[in-house]
């Protein structure tokens, strides 16, 4: 797998990141939602998060 950057809504996403909030993402057609989501997911799982 490629490489992930780091994006700035993570700043945005990691002040909810142990709610229980539900945060949507939503945009255009290969935006990086997806590699959003990959980021979040690695960051979880080297915090010893199940994912």
């Amino acid at each position: 797998m490629e490489k992930i950057f780091k994006r700035t809504v993570m700043d945005e996403v990691n002040k909810f990141i142990d709610s229980d909030d539900i945060i949507v993402f939503h945009g255009a057609r290969q935006v990086g939602k997806t590699c959003i989501l990959f980021y979040l997911q690695d960051q979880l799982k080297k915090r010893g998060e199940t994912t």
